[in-house]
């Protein structure tokens, strides 16, 4: 198997790039070869679920955390991991944005106790 190397140049930061791989991680940003962010934002998606996961026993329905405490959860674990360099990936299809927020409103609904 033949591997051809390119260099990616970003601020005179060479990043070393072989063709066999999909994307790259710089700086916490998955980095693919045409710039669509499909796995940046799946990445993203799955660390969020697994957040999710483990914090919706303390925020479900039947918690007895208070709605302060739940939505302090949510702004220190789980907005970050969103909000990291979105303004790098904020270009991506509008459909893996969406996909972004519906998970963002289904934590925010179980932790504000809404239908």
């Amino acid at each position: 198997m033949i591997t051809i190397q390119k260099n990616i140049n970003i601020n005179n930061q060479i990043i070393q790039w072989n063709r066999k791989d999909n994307s790259v991680k710089y700086l916490g940003v998955f980095l693919d070869e045409k710039l669509t962010w499909n796995i940046h934002i799946n990445k993203k998606l799955t660390q969020e679920y697994a957040r999710m996961r483990i914090l919706y026993p303390l925020v479900n329905y039947k918690s007895t955390f208070q709605m302060k405490s739940s939505l302090l959860l949510y702004t220190t674990i789980i907005r970050p991991l969103i909000t990291y360099a979105c303004p790098v990936w904020a270009a991506a299809s509008m459909t893996k944005i969406n996909k972004l927020q519906i998970l963002q409103n289904k934590f925010l609904r179980i932790c504000l106790k809404a239908p």
